[in-house]
C-alpha cells in the first residue's frame, strides 16, 4: 500500500499538511467538511491541492509530514512551487529519494459539489 503526503492551500492563504492512502477521498473529506475531515480544514476551507508525494510506508510518510509541518510558511510556499525538489530537507534525518512527487489534481469537481 502506498501512502500520500499532501499540502492544501486554504482560502485564508494558510496551508494544511496531511497523509492518506486515498488522496481523492481525503480531498473530498476536507473540501466538503465531512465528519472524517480534519478539524483545521473545517474552520479553514480548502481551496486547492498544492503538492502531493507518495511513500512506500506509513513511517516514511509520517516523517515527511512532520518535517513539512515544521517549515515556516514561506518555506512551504517554496516547497509547493517546486514539489519535485525536497532540497529544504538536506541534512535532515529523512532521505528525499524515498519520496515520489505525484501529479496534483484539480478540486473543481469537489468544490462544485459544495455549491
Amino acid at each position: 500500500m502506498r501512502y500520500y503526503i499532501y499540502i492544501v492551500r486554504c482560502k485564508d492563504g494558510s496551508r494544511y499538511t496531511g497523509i492518506t492512502t486515498d488522496p481523492h477521498r481525503r480531498m473530498r473529506e476536507h473540501v466538503l467538511r465531512l465528519p472524517a475531515g480534519a478539524k483545521y480544514t473545517k474552520s479553514h476551507p480548502v481551496e486547492a491541492l498544492e503538492a502531493l508525494w507518495s511513500a512506500e510506508t506509513r513511517s516514511e510518510a509520517s516523517m515527511l509530514e512532520s518535517a513539512i509541518k515544521r517549515l515556516r510558511p514561506e518555506q512551504k510556499r517554496q516547497l509547493t512551487a517546486q514539489p519535485d525538489s525536497l532540497v529544504l530537507f538536506r541534512g535532515a534525518k529523512l532521505d528525499p529519494s524515498r519520496y515520489q512527487p505525484e501529479a496534483v489534481f484539480s478540486l473543481d469537481e469537489i468544490l462544485n459539489e459544495q455549491s
